[in-house]
């Protein structure tokens, strides 16, 4: 059985000149982590435990790149980086060192102002678009080592590749559903700077965009621990695991967090954690997650740098 503290209430994280970080929290900021499962304590028999967790850097992405059809127009996702942003406040609060990768500059994590130098650890770059993500993730991988890869950003499937509007007596048949014209159907790109808004339609062209999982641990070399974070369909528990595990292997992730569009703001699955996968809450996701990645760092399971 691993006591650890959870971020936050009553914890108080400090780094010894080891490096490692010491926590003294109070009973109830207690969890019990045991063959994968996590549960509170409550128990004043805890008081002044103190829990060593080996400190990491963690790089964190979060919320949903925009592909630009003009200056002032974008094609995105619903997704606003706010479980990004509760992961890397739960990693500064327990003392790893954090960057975030957000694409959502209000939804960033909140660190005490009084926090003093040792403990400003949770550094946030904001990106755009697909291109900027893609950049400053290839940066951060190659310039400085990370342990721990958590990828929640809903990476773009499609990416704009140009505006068109028809031309002058071309339609669009809705019933055959099919461009007609007297002549040769003919569609006028739009420019790229602002398209024409007194256009009576506009077609906007998406391609499938490269898959940055694919780039992680081939092109870009990184050797330690992913975490990934997938939308899957799937109408039962037993389906959800079946297309998680897929997921992840084929991405070569070491744990994966899945849920479908009905769950996710629910519950989703993790796993595999000691070779196993279980339902989460939502709301309990940040730090559950934290802890598996300790254990996982402890016992040496996955990827890390040192092997």
């Amino acid at each position: 059985m691993l006591l650890y503290p959870l971020s936050g209430r009553g914890t108080t994280p400090r780094v010894g000149p080891d490096g490692a970080v010491h926590f003294a929290p109070t009973a109830h900021s207690l969890t019990r982590l045991s063959h994968g499962r996590v549960a509170r304590l409550k128990s004043p028999s805890l008081v002044g435990f103190r829990a060593t967790i080996q400190r990491m850097n963690l790089l964190i992405t979060a919320g949903s790149p925009r592909s630009p059809i003009d200056k002032v127009r974008c094609v995105g996702t619903v997704f606003t980086g706010q479980t990004g942003a509760l992961l890397a406040r739960a990693a500064w609060g327990r003392g790893h060192t954090v960057t975030l990768l957000t694409s959502n500059a209000e939804r960033l994590p909140e660190v005490p102002a009084d926090a003093g130098l040792s403990e400003r650890r949770l550094m946030p770059i904001v990106y755009n678009t697909f291109d900027d993500l893609s950049a400053v993730m290839q940066q951060q991988l190659r310039s400085k080592p990370i342990d721990v890869l958590i990828h929640t950003a809903a990476a773009a499937d499609y990416l704009v590749a140009g505006s068109f509007a028809p031309e002058l007596g071309t339609y669009f048949n809705v019933r055959n559903k099919a461009w007609e014209s007297r002549e040769k159907p003919t569609m006028i790109e739009q420019p790229t700077d602002r398209a024409n808004s007194g256009e009576p339609e506009l077609w906007v062209r998406l391609v499938r965009a490269p898959r940055l999982v694919d780039r992680l641990r081939g092109p870009w070399g990184y050797k330690g621990l992913f975490v990934r974070f997938t939308l899957e369909t799937a109408r039962s528990d037993a389906e959800l695991r079946g297309a998680a595990e897929f997921t992840r292997k084929q991405s070569e992730a070491d744990l994966i967090v899945a849920g479908t569009f009905e769950s996710m703001a629910h519950w989703v699955l993790m796993g595999p954690v000691d070779g196993r996968y279980e339902r989460v809450p939502r709301r309990e996701l940040a730090d559950r997650l934290m802890l598996v990645v300790e254990h996982m760092r402890r016992t040496n399971q996955g990827s890390w740098h040192d092997e």
